[in-house]
């Protein structure tokens, strides 16, 4: 396989390894499981670099998890296990009235169960303190009569789901700041690749990471300012994509490049970390509603309704599903002022 990267040899053996296990169409995610979890130990602000991976069942993605924490190595993370609350972390690694993670990447391979097992209430706890962790670094919690608790630390998290429970609380998760945390990437393996893989099954799963386990020594970059225009150029081409805040996928851009800059030993910027996020942005797309992109993309170059359903070859029935979608961009702050039809 030829280098992905041209200064970037880490990032090549990383790379190669998913791709020779697993599949061209996965490799990508499994290199930023690999930085999300390296990420805390780079980035001095918060967020970190958090990731949640959308696929279908039983494509790779519990597999690409425990493959990032392998290649990482013990003592950088944490498994939060299935049936996770707020108050079990607390009193998992509670001292006193305070819990410090310290700088760690948390685990949730199963984000299905959180949304779907829980009473409201406990649900509502769990993705509030989990957001307030990834955001501010800190969640406390207090009832009466009892002693006032601290949850620490600069986490990132790295979540699953299946695309049909994504496809089900969608709204659940876009309706809280939860999901805004996250660089969420979607992929759908083409049979042909699905059957090459069970074809070669027993040869795939014998392939392992036989390099040593990655240390990041931190770097500050030198070069950022040279980048500047160029990375909120790609919030904005994420935003769209996504159906995120600008604002807020250029934090996540940041951290996935400082990350990946100094996964490869360096100090400054360069053409390989952008790459990176030439070969991101497809996976950024809910393959279940591949239009919502394209229609707050046409209108943000100015195209009327008219025009949109025009470039999409859709018949006016279409139109009320266009409005929808963007009123929805609006409300999420991708479109400003006013629409205008």
């Amino acid at each position: 396989m030829s280098k992905v990267f041209t200064n970037s040899d880490v990032s090549n053996k990383i790379f190669k390894y998913f791709s020779e296990k697993y599949g061209q169409m996965v490799a990508p995610v499994g290199l930023l499981k690999v930085l999300a979890t390296l990420s805390p130990f780079v980035n001095n602000d918060l967020p970190n670099l958090n990731i949640l991976h959308v696929a279908p069942s039983r494509q790779f993605k519990t597999q690409l998890s425990r493959e990032a924490r392998d290649i990482v190595g013990k003592g950088k993370w944490i498994d939060l296990g299935i049936d996770v609350t707020m108050n079990s972390i607390l009193e998992r690694f509670r001292k006193g009235e305070t819990a410090n993670l310290g700088r760690k990447a948390l685990f949730l391979d199963d984000l299905a169960i959180l949304l779907t097992s829980k009473t409201y209430k406990a649900k509502e706890r769990l993705i509030g303190g989990l957001t307030a962790l990834l955001s501010d670094g800190v969640w406390s919690y207090g009832e009466r009569n009892k002693p006032f608790l601290v949850l620490e630390g600069k986490v990132s998290l790295i979540a699953n789901l299946t695309l049909e429970k994504y496809e089900r609380n969608k709204n659940t998760l876009f309706s809280s700041t939860f999901h805004e945390r996250f660089l969420t990437v979607f992929y759908s393996l083409p049979e042909t690749e699905i059957n090459s893989w069970l074809d070669h099954k027993d040869e795939k799963l014998s392939i392992k990471w036989n390099e040593p386990k990655i240390s990041i020594k931190p770097r500050e970059i030198e070069n950022w300012n040279e980048y500047k225009k160029t990375i909120i150029d790609y919030a904005e081409r994420f935003s769209v994509l996504s159906l995120k805040s600008k604002s807020g996928q250029f934090d996540l851009i940041c951290a996935l490049l400082k990350t990946h800059a100094n996964l490869n030993n360096r100090n400054y910027l360069c053409e390989d970390d952008f790459n990176l996020l030439k070969k991101i942005e497809p996976y950024l797309v809910d393959p279940l509603a591949p239009n919502e992109s394209k229609i707050v993309r046409f209108y943000k170059e100015g195209h009327g309704i008219v025009d949109i359903l025009k470039l999409l070859g859709k018949p006016a029935s279409y139109r009320d599903y266009v409005e929808r979608v963007l009123r929805k961009a609006k409300e999420r702050g991708i479109i400003g002022g006013g629409l205008q039809w």
